[in-house]
C-alpha cells in the first residue's frame, strides 16, 4: 500500500512539473501560434486562457522582445480608420496589415498599451477598446461629459490611454476645456476597466493653455505639448479679439497621484514658428522628448531633439543631439527605438532614417501627415472584457 501511495505522489509531482514546464515553453510563443493552440487540446486551452499565464506570456514579450511598430492610416476622404500596419521589430520590411474592427467606424486610434488599442470616435465620443489579435472589442461607456452642436462653450480637448501598474488597470483619459472662462477651466475624466465607469478627477484648476498633440504614456504620466494663450484685442480696433501664444509647455497628468505636472519648453524652441509646427512631442529612450526643427544652417534644416529627464524640472531639459543638415524635413511621426526615426518623404512613403548611420530605409507605406500616425506596440492575449 504503502508503495502504490508512493508511486501516486511520484506521478502527481511528474504531472505538475509538465504542466510548468509548458508553461515556461508556451509563454516564449508569439500570440498567432497561441491562440491555434488552444484548439489542440483542452489543458492547453485551459493554460492559454487563465489570467496568470496571460500576465507572465506579457512579462516574458516585454523582457525579451523590443516593440514592434503600429502604423495608423486613415481614410484621405473622411480621415476614418481605414486599416493599420504592423511592422516587425527585426524585420520592418514585413509588414501586416489589420483591418479595423466593425464596432470603431469612424474612429482614430489614440494610443497601444500591452496589446490593447484605444479607439476613438471625436463626431460622437464613443471609444473602443480592441485587442487585434484576438479580435477582441469592448465599447467603453459614454462619458458624463458630452459636447453636442448647442453646448459649444464645451470643447473636447484630447484622449490619452495607459496603463495603471500600481492598479493593474487600463485606463483612458479625457480632458475637456470651457473655452467661455478666461482662463480655460479643464474638466478631466478617467475610465477605468476594472470599474467599468468614468470618474471625474477632482482639484483640476483652471488653465491659460491649449492642448496642441496627442497624450504620450511614459513614466507613468500621460503628457501633451500645450501652448500658454491670452486674450488679446485686434490690432485693426474693430472690436474683435485674438488669441496671442506664450511659452509653450508639456502638461503631464501624473497617475498615481492624480495631479497636474507643468513643463516649460526649453526657451529657444516653442511649438509653432510662423504659423507653422516644428515641435513634436515623442518619446524617446522612455523619456519625454521633442523633435524641434526649427533650427536653420547654410546646408539646410537641422532637427534638434531635447529629452527631458524629469517632468516639472526645467533645467533637467538637454539638447541630446542633432540631425542634419537636411535638404528636405518631412513631418516626424516619432521614434521607434534609440537608432531609427520615422519620417514621410515628398513621395508620400514612409522611411527610416537611422541617427547613428545617417542611412535611410524606405518601407511598403504610403500616406501623407494628415492620415498617419505610429504607437509602439506588443501584440499580447490581454483579455479585455475580463479585466472588471
Amino acid at each position: 500500500m504503502d508503495l502504490i501511495k508512493a508511486e501516486s505522489k511520484a506521478k502527481g509531482r511528474d504531472n505538475i512539473l509538465s504542466e510548468e514546464l509548458e508553461i515556461e515553453i508556451l509563454a516564449r510563443l508569439p500570440v498567432i501560434s497561441l491562440l491555434r493552440f488552444k484548439c489542440v487540446c483542452k489543458s492547453w486551452r485551459s493554460i492559454i486562457t487563465r489570467r496568470f499565464f496571460i500576465q507572465k506570456h506579457l512579462q516574458v514579450c516585454n523582457s525579451t522582445n523590443p516593440p514592434d511598430l503600429l502604423v495608423q492610416i486613415l481614410s484621405p476622404y473622411d480621415f476614418n480608420l481605414e486599416s493599420a500596419s504592423i511592422l516587425p521589430y527585426d524585420n520592418p520590411l514585413d509588414v501586416k496589415l489589420i483591418q479595423a474592427p466593425p464596432a470603431s467606424p469612424g474612429s482614430e486610434i489614440e494610443g497601444s498599451c500591452n496589446g490593447v488599442v484605444c479607439l476613438y470616435n471625436e463626431a460622437n465620443g464613443n471609444v473602443v477598446l480592441w485587442n487585434p489579435p484576438t479580435r477582441e472589442t469592448k465599447v467603453v461607456p459614454r462619458s458624463h461629459i458630452q459636447r453636442n452642436e448647442r453646448d459649444a462653450d464645451v470643447e473636447m480637448q484630447n484622449v490619452g490611454f495607459y496603463f495603471d501598474v500600481n492598479n493593474d488597470d487600463y485606463r483612458v483619459v479625457m480632458t475637456y476645456a470651457c473655452t467661455q472662462n478666461d482662463p480655460m477651466s479643464f474638466q478631466l475624466q478617467v475610465y477605468s476597466l476594472t470599474t467599468d465607469s468614468w470618474r471625474l478627477v477632482p482639484g483640476i484648476q483652471s488653465m491659460d493653455l491649449m492642448l496642441c498633440s496627442s497624450g504620450l504614456y511614459v513614466g507613468g504620466m500621460c503628457s501633451w505639448s500645450a501652448s500658454k494663450k491670452e486674450v488679446v484685442q485686434d490690432e485693426a480696433d474693430d472690436g474683435t479679439w485674438g488669441w496671442n501664444f506664450g511659452r509653450d509647455e508639456i502638461l503631464s497628468f501624473d497617475i498615481s497621484n492624480e495631479m497636474i505636472i507643468r513643463t516649460p519648453f526649453p526657451e529657444s524652441i516653442s511649438i509653432y514658428f510662423d504659423g507653422v509646427e516644428v515641435s513634436h512631442l515623442v518619446v524617446y529612450k522612455e523619456y519625454l522628448a521633442i523633435i524641434n526643427a526649427g533650427a536653420r544652417s547654410q546646408e539646410g534644416r537641422l532637427l534638434d531633439i531635447w529629452v527631458l529627464r524629469e517632468p516639472g524640472v526645467v533645467e533637467s531639459w538637454t539638447k541630446s543631439f542633432t540631425i542634419g543638415p537636411l535638404q528636405y524635413v518631412p513631418p516626424p511621426l516619432g521614434f521607434w527605438d534609440s537608432r531609427l526615426v520615422l519620417w514621410q518623404t515628398n513621395g508620400r512613403e514612409l522611411f527610416f532614417h537611422d541617427c547613428t548611420t545617417n542611412q535611410n530605409t524606405s518601407l511598403a507605406i504610403s500616406g501623407d501627415s494628415l492620415t498617419l500616425r505610429i504607437f509602439r506596440y506588443k501584440e499580447s492575449l490581454v483579455q479585455i472584457n475580463s479585466e472588471n
